[in-house]
């Protein structure tokens, strides 16, 4: 729902943004949880840790979401139900309703934000910490596109994103811990 009311906003020119949302302390899993889908939805969370310093973490993740803002909340970023992109393997990795994608400088850029979730089906306090995974995807380009790039930028690691192999068209995350967000760009059409 929050993606979908973010889509609303965008094409309006404007970023949603969320004021209060009960239940999750600072700190806890279900607090992590609930502000990587805010983001991944394009919405900010006034009560977040985007906001707030209390830890070292918040740091590291204020630099991210700083650093990586055009990507998680430009209203350039539309959704586009036939982007090309499908998973291939991994259960429990939260990705479809955040992929959005815009044209720019020669090329489309796809940004998919990913959660890993925990085995329950809601967010509770008392989460425990995801199991790593390694989701694989499958980009189909449209005619005429080919892949030039997929980049991985981690909450984790602020300063640098990554690139990583394409082969065969598919694309694997190594050791997805709660979230990341992957840029596919392809050239052509």
């Amino acid at each position: 729902e929050l993606a979908k009311r973010a889509d609303k906003v965008r094409e309006n020119g404007g970023t949603a943004v969320v004021g209060w949302m009960r239940g999750t302390n600072p700190g806890s899993m279900a607090y992590e949880l609930a502000n990587y889908v805010c983001s991944s939805a394009g919405v900010k969370w006034l009560q977040s840790w985007q906001f707030k310093v209390e830890s070292h973490t918040d740091i590291i993740r204020n630099r991210y979401f700083t650093r990586y803002a055009d990507y998680y909340y430009s209203t350039d970023f539309l959704k586009n139900e036939n982007a090309g992109i499908t998973q291939v393997s991994a259960d429990r990795v939260l990705w479809n309703p955040f992929m959005r994608e815009r044209k720019k400088d020669g090329f489309r850029e796809i940004v998919i934000p990913m959660i890993n979730l925990p085995k329950d089906d809601f967010i509770c306090q008392y989460h425990d910490v995801p199991a790593l995974k390694n989701p694989v995807f499958a980009i189909t380009p449209a005619k005429g596109e080919i892949i030039d790039s997929v980049w991985v930028m981690d909450p984790m690691d602020p300063v640098e994103a990554k690139q990583i192999k394409v082969s065969g068209n598919q694309f694997k995350i190594e050791n997805l811990k709660e979230s990341v967000m992957v840029l596919v760009r392809l050239k052509g059409k």
